[in-house]
């Protein structure tokens, strides 16, 4: 398994950061999101690679890679889907809505 080591429970981990992968993991989010608008779309797509986005079709222009733990800082709502399996998304309305959770298929040669 890919995430052999954080297969026991979270009693020795900081429940501040409850991603399976090390929190300096580069990850794709926007430069809105660092500005204050929250994170609504996240995206953990085949490769395992996720994106945190403040909406649908994000501009290529306005991308980052950042740290995982660079993500949940400012929002610990996000750790609500660490468990988010590959190929899944999960979306909410504003911050303060639950998160609700799909599997999904990207289409080819389309950046969501």
């Amino acid at each position: 398994m890919l995430f052999k080591k954080f297969r026991q429970p979270l009693l020795d981990r900081d429940t501040d950061f409850k991603f399976y992968e090390e929190r300096n993991l580069a990850v794709f989010t926007t430069k809105q999101a660092f500005e204050g608008e929250p994170i609504l779309y996240v995206y953990y797509d085949m490769d395992g690679e996720w994106q945190f986005l403040t909406k649908p079709g994000a501009d290529m222009a306005n991308l980052m890679v950042v740290a995982l733990s660079q993500i949940t800082k400012p929002d610990p709502a996000i750790n609500e889907i660490y468990h988010l399996p590959f190929g899944w998304r999960a979306w909410r309305v504003d911050s303060y809505s639950d998160w609700q959770t799909e599997e999904y298929e990207m289409e080819e040669g389309k950046e969501e």
